[in-house]
């Protein structure tokens, strides 16, 4: 058997006993994810064996479901040196998501408000046809959709995660294809709130999808205040945190960080 198999069987198995364990202790996916700060899509991919926890999630599932998951194949090479091409993309499309659920509604705001001659004319002219009979401004229209998609999203968790998840993008869209056919927001809007918000499912962290949601939010509000300067005066202020943040005494925007050999005693 190639290590390649070894590798898809090892995943395959340790996504059974997860499954299996989280049955016998009566948790949900939500609910197991909730345990670990991480999304319940990631529970998901594990249970599936399309991806494996990392070293630390495993040695939390092992003390929450009181099993031993700390197998690892010492003849196995990691897992990104099999799929380095897949992950390096697919770390790609993170990162611009990351961006899109954080940026774009400030963007658009910004740009529709104070920098209009930043828009194609084709767009412009297509943006000031759909805002002629809108009777909101940009901001609060760009404010009011996202607050309706949090208000959506907060009702899906205290559904099944089945339809949990597409009651809160279904009925976003839903409810705004209503306000656009009542001529109370703009095509336009509801296209960049909708984008910011299924961008920000992607995010693997629970912790960092609530921290962009709330950052979007005032990200937003100072474009309709100032533009993009006062955007960019808000991501200024947002890197100055970040800065002074460190996880495992390592800086929190450290990309790589080699740490030095310890003496031995």
């Amino acid at each position: 058997m190639s290590i390649s198999t070894d590798l898809k069987d090892d995943e395959l198995s340790i996504g059974k006993l997860i499954r299996k364990k989280r049955k016998e202790k009566g948790y949900t996916q939500q609910t197991l994810a909730d345990e670990l700060n991480v999304s319940p899509q990631a529970v998901s991919k594990w249970e599936m064996g399309t991806s494996v926890p990392s070293p630390e999630n495993r040695r939390a599932l092992s003390e929450i479901l009181g099993t031993d998951l700390q197998v690892e194949r010492e003849t196995a090479p990691p897992v990104p040196l099999r799929r380095w091409k897949r992950l390096t993309l697919a770390a790609g499309l993170l990162c611009l998501a990351l961006l899109a659920a954080l940026l774009l509604p400030g963007l658009y705001v910004a740009m529709a408000t104070y920098h209009q001659e930043m828009i194609p004319t084709k767009l412009l002219l297509a943006i000031i046809d759909s805002k002629q009979e809108v009777p909101f401004d940009t901001v609060f229209e760009v404010i009011g959709l996202l607050a309706a998609f949090e208000l959506l999203q907060e009702a899906g968790l205290h559904l099944p995660q089945a339809i949990g998840t597409a009651v809160s993008i279904i009925g976003g869209l839903a409810v705004g294809t209503t306000a656009v056919d009542a001529r109370l927001i703009s095509p336009a809007a509801l296209i960049v709130a909708a984008s910011a918000g299924i961008c920000g499912f992607t995010l693997p962290s629970r912790d960092l999808s609530d921290a962009i949601r709330v950052w979007r939010f005032a990200l937003a509000i100072l474009a309709g205040v100032g533009g993009l300067f006062a955007l960019t005066a808000g991501g200024v202020l947002l890197l100055i945190h970040l800065s002074g943040l460190t996880s495992l005494d390592v800086s929190y925007l450290s990309l790589i960080h080699i740490s030095e050999p310890t003496r031995p005693y």
